[in-house]
């Protein structure tokens, strides 16, 4: 019988092993495998932001991580084709998205109690005189949820 052992001898199997593991791991985003759903209640005083990205453009950002910060505080790290709720305190926030390469961008929302919001982050291709960046979007709730549909939800951030 022949093994990858027999084929590749002593460390350059145990190499080939640890850089597929890795190579096939790599670009998994920390989900609960769990497609949209609305959260059946928001807390009592509270708003709920869904940030999420689509798999929009298969060239453009897929393999980059997105931190959205609320008000300078790390919410979570967005990756393509994943959404987080987001339980907020009402009031002006001010969201910050970045992204390696990218300059930041923001967005300032009003968030009233018991209200959902909807927050898309888009890679945007550049021009000669300015590279990629991202474009933060408020989007109603009908296109959002139709975006959502093809998202898996993000676990809690570690603390």
């Amino acid at each position: 019988m022949t093994t990858i052992r027999t084929l590749l001898p002593g460390a350059t199997a145990c190499m080939f092993l640890l850089l597929t593991t890795a190579l096939g791991t790599g670009g998994c985003a920390p989900t609960l495998n769990q497609t949209y759903q609305r959260l059946d209640r928001i807390p009592e005083g509270k708003a709920v932001v869904y940030l999420y990205r689509t798999h929009y453009n298969p060239f453009m950002g897929d393999a980059l991580t997105v931190d959205v910060t609320a008000n300078g505080v790390p919410i979570h790290s967005i990756y393509n084709s994943t959404y987080y709720p987001y339980i907020a305190d009402p009031g002006m926030v001010e969201f910050t998205a970045n992204a390696f390469l990218t300059p930041k961008e923001t967005l300032s929302v009003f968030l009233k109690p018991g209200a959902s919001y909807y927050f898309k982050i888009v890679f945007i291709p550049g021009t000669h005189n300015r590279g990629n960046y991202l474009k933060p979007l408020l989007v109603p709730e009908t296109e959002a949820e139709l975006d959502l549909a093809q998202c898996k939800q993000l676990r809690e951030p570690a603390p």
